[in-house]
């Protein structure tokens, strides 16, 4: 859960400061929360995939955060998670239509350490498996999609609007995802 708040937090006081403040003083509030998640990732789960997840994805927050207010459009900022989840999204689904291999699989067998006892061998599990290399194409095609309703918000609808199809768009196409992948023989 404590994940969950730290992934949002940035974005949230992005929203916030900028309208109390300014546009400077809510990227630059935004930044500092976005690397207490990453000192936290890095704490708790070690120097492994997530935590060079959220090193670039955090790399991709300064670049945007940098050009956002360097060119004085809060746009610009609002797009690293449309960016984002549309490289993950062409990633995934690159790596399973041309080379038939499923990125979530692999990286839940490289996590597979952090798991607890107790769900260390559901990878064990066939079907699990045929979830996860199904779930890999199903979450690329849907990030591709949240990430044209994402920049579609950044451009046309209000801040917490765009926060809402960033966060809540994210859960709505995992879950989707999910049971596609579930019913796919």
């Amino acid at each position: 859960m404590l994940d969950l708040i730290l992934d949002i937090l940035p974005f949230v006081v992005f929203v916030i400061g900028k309208r109390w403040k300014g546009l400077k003083e809510g990227i630059l509030a935004s930044l500092c929360f976005a690397s207490l998640a990453l000192i936290y990732h890095g704490i708790t789960n070690g120097l492994g995939p997530v935590f060079i997840f959220v090193l670039v994805s955090l790399g991709l927050f300064l670049l945007m955060g940098w050009i956002s207010y360097s060119k004085q459009n809060e746009v610009i900022f609002k797009l690293q998670p449309a960016i984002a989840g549309g490289v993950f999204g062409v990633i995934l689904l690159i790596a399973f239509y041309a080379f038939d291999y499923s990125v979530l699989l692999e990286l839940m067998k490289d996590m597979g350490q952090y798991m607890p006892p107790e769900y260390q061998g559901t990878l064990d599990n066939p079907q699990m498996k045929s979830v996860l290399y199904f779930l890999s194409r199903n979450l690329g095609m849907g990030l591709l999609i949240l990430s044209g309703f994402i920049t579609l918000a950044a451009y046309k609808l209000s801040d917490w609007w765009w926060l809402t199809f960033r966060f809540v768009g994210f859960y709505v196409v995992f879950f989707i995802a999910m049971i596609y992948a579930y019913q796919t023989p």
